[in-house]
């Protein structure tokens, strides 16, 4: 689903610097943030990475400088996400929900006529 549908503008994700006997702290009490859709353990100059939507810039500024600065974090690179190519959650086809291993040639439930067999 397209986040825009839901009031969600800015989409970022948040690469922490955590010191390593907080992480737990920190991505806990990010995870129960509004807004937060992800939280990870990476690997690397970061610690944790926290993907999150914001109705607009000025409230994804609030959320850095407030919420975030209530946590000990310790540095953080903010990289805005322009386009999503793929996200996490249900796949629908015409509006239908489409379970993983379902026939991917359908048009509204029914097959599809291939070409070389026809009246089947």
């Amino acid at each position: 689903m397209d986040p825009r549908l839901l009031g969600f503008e800015v989409d970022a994700n948040l690469w922490l610097s955590v010191p390593p006997g907080a992480l737990p702290h920190v991505g806990t009490a990010l995870a129960a943030r509004p807004g937060v859709h992800a939280v990870a353990v990476t690997t690397g100059p970061t610690d944790l990475l926290a993907a999150v939507f914001s109705s607009d810039p000025a409230a994804l500024y609030r959320f850095l400088s407030t919420a975030l600065a209530e946590l000990p974090v310790t540095a953080v690179d903010t990289t805005l996400v322009g386009r999503a190519v793929e996200r996490a959650g249900l796949r629908l086809r015409h509006g239908r929900i489409v379970t993983p291993g379902q026939h991917q040639n359908t048009t509204r439930g029914r097959r599809r006529r291939r070409p070389d067999r026809p009246g089947r």
